[in-house]
């Protein structure tokens, strides 16, 4: 018993601390946001592949589209990457108004060399991750895709154009010496990926988008009729003195035919042969037995004489299309002052020339 109680004594007594070390781990996760790589002025160019010609509709009573959507290069090229940093990977558009003519469905709409063919433009990702539509606010920067801070939609990606067409309530055909649609020549705007306000070009490069006059071109339906002239117009048997008297009677014939992408009609006569005081009628042309002293005079739908072999013209046009083409003219056999009105055959030649826009 003593000697249990002597062994604990000779115990010192102490306090012993245990220190435990633990480690706790943890991990930063960097914000990212997206920029182009330069800020060097962009070129739009030519459509690449196949060009599908353009056709014209009757009417719109708005901005209505009227050709597929068309990939276009961009010179000297346009990529994109993502960086640390916290002004996202947005991409934004300032629409300049040089070129501007008005908007549809929330994209801007820029002129071409006919008027009421216009055309949006986007600058997009050559995987079509990204398509960027120039946005209708010239002046102010307006965001024209949310990326939902999805960086990868464009890191590391090549940047292209595209370009669809519309015809708009103003057009009012392609003019006759038209054969392709094409730009006006200008500067379209600027775009940037990442916030615009608040941040400087050396960090989110916003380069400007140029467009020459012949950048892109698209072959455009050109107006055209298929049109029915009747190959001989009877004009009657008449006595002499039934002509001298100007008692003969006008004789009505029709042109009629279908057009395409035409608004506007435009007529003329010709002939190798012509008579009266003021060769205003058509000559006979008989060659045996043939009638002396008379002439055939025709007239426009408007009732006007027509003048062959001159500027003299009818025209026939509409606000929409002419689909439908139907006219009136009227020929009659008259004397022609030339000489003394003799009997015999009569047979004049005329051609009628067709002009379309």
């Amino acid at each position: 018993m003593f000697f249990i109680n002597n062994w604990l004594s000779r115990i010192a007594p102490s306090l012993v601390f245990f220190t435990m070390l633990t480690t706790s781990s943890f991990s930063v996760n960097a914000a990212w946001e997206g920029a182009f790589t330069s800020g060097t002025t962009q070129t739009v160019g030519d459509i690449m592949g196949a060009k599908a010609t353009l056709k014209t509709l009757n009417s719109v009573s708005s901005a209505t589209l009227i050709s597929s959507r068309y990939s276009v290069n961009l010179q000297p090229g346009l990529n994109s990457e993502r960086q640390v940093g916290n002004d996202g990977e947005d991409v934004f558009t300032l629409t300049q108004s040089d070129l501007y003519v008005g908007t549809v469905n929330g994209v801007a709409l820029f002129k071409t060399n006919v008027t009421g063919i216009v055309y949006s433009l986007a600058i997009r990702t050559t995987d079509n991750a990204v398509t960027a539509f120039f946005t209708p606010n010239p002046g102010s920067w307006m965001k024209s895709v949310e990326t939902n801070n999805n960086e990868n939609l464009i890191n590391n990606k090549t940047w292209q154009a595209a370009v669809e067409f519309y015809q708009l309530p103003s057009f009012a055909g392609i003019p006759a010496d038209v054969t392709t649609i094409a730009p006006v020549a200008g500067t379209l705007g600027k775009i940037i990926i990442g916030e615009p306000n608040g941040t400087d070009e050396s960090d989110h490069p916003r380069p400007s988008i140029t467009i020459p006059s012949m950048a892109f071109t698209v072959p455009i339906e050109k107006p055209t009729c298929a049109l029915t002239v009747p190959k001989t117009v009877k004009l009657g048997d008449y006595d002499i003195s039934t002509v001298e008297n100007d008692k003969t009677i006008s004789v009505s014939f029709g042109i009629t035919g279908n057009c395409t992408n035409t608004r506007k009609v435009t007529i003329k006569l010709t002939t190798s042969k012509t008579t009266g005081s003021d060769n205003s009628l058509l000559a006979n042309t008989a060659t045996s037995n043939a009638a002396k002293g008379v002439g055939a005079l025709l007239k426009w739908p408007n009732n006007k004489q027509i003048m062959p072999n001159s500027t003299n013209s009818f025209s026939v046009e509409d606000g929409s299309t002419l689909s439908l083409f139907s006219v009136l003219l009227n020929a009659q056999l008259v004397k022609s002052d030339s000489e003394k009105v003799t009997s015999g055959q009569f047979s004049a030649i005329g051609t009628l020339q067709f002009t379309y826009e």
